[in-house]
This record gives C-alpha cells, structure tokens and sequence, in this order.
C-alpha cells in the first residue's frame, strides 16, 4: 500500500510539474507519465517501481531473466542515451492500436530516440515489452 501511495504521490508530482511553467500547456498524458515515473525508477534504482511500471505478461517474461540484471542494464542504456536529463527534454506522440493498447513515440531534444508498446491493466497504462 505504501509503494502505491510513494507511486501516486509522484504521478501527481510530474503532472503538476507539467502544468507549472506553462499554464495553458496541458500536462503529461497518463501514457507520457508511465515514461517519465519509470525513467525515475531506472536512475534511482528502485526496483519494486521499476516492476510496477510493466504488464503483467512482461513481469513473468522478466521475472525469468532476473530483475536486479535487467534494472542494472537499463540503467545503463538510459545513462548512455540520454545522459543527465529533464522531463521537458522529451515530447511524445502516442499512436493508439486495438483495445487499450498502443506504442509512445519518444522524442529527445528533438530527436526520434525510441518507442514503446503498452497496454491498459487496472486502469493505469503499463509497458508491454523489453
């Protein structure tokens, strides 16, 4: 209950971030803050929010690879990609597919820089791949 709260809390944070320097700009869409709060998990190193931020299929693939490994890993590439990094570093395009599914087109300073798919679980939008 305490990690979701921590979650909660800090979904709240981004958004509002996204709303104070700008006013008439809107917030971060809720796909755009499953990026964003799972960046933050990836350079803190937080594990069990880490896991949070994937489906439910993704976490038993993930669960078989190790999860301590695979955090460590995408430490690594985030670091290498995009370095020291703000949230208003990155724009998003977010093309919906069938259901409540979809891919985030992520863009850094500017640049096409990566994608990912994700699914709609419990109401909150979750990462469907590795």
């Amino acid at each position: 209950m305490k990690r979701v709260l921590v979650t909660g809390v800090l979904l709240l944070c981004i958004g509002l971030c996204g709303t104070a320097a700008e006013p008439d700009k809107p917030g971060p869409t809720a796909q755009q803050r499953t990026f964003l709060v799972w960046t933050k998990a990836i350079n803190d190193l937080d594990l069990e929010a880490f896991k949070a931020f994937y489906s439910r299929n993704m976490q038993e693939k993930m669960a078989k690879q190790g999860w301590r490994e695979t955090l460590k890993k995408y430490k690594t590439e985030l670091d290498e990609r995009y370095g020291d990094c703000r949230p208003e570093d990155f724009t998003f395009t977010f093309q919906p597919g069938e259901k409540a599914e979809g891919t985030l087109r992520i863009t850094f300073k500017g640049k096409d820089s990566s994608s990912l798919k994700m699914i709609k679980e419990d109401d909150a939008w979750k990462i469907n791949e590795y």
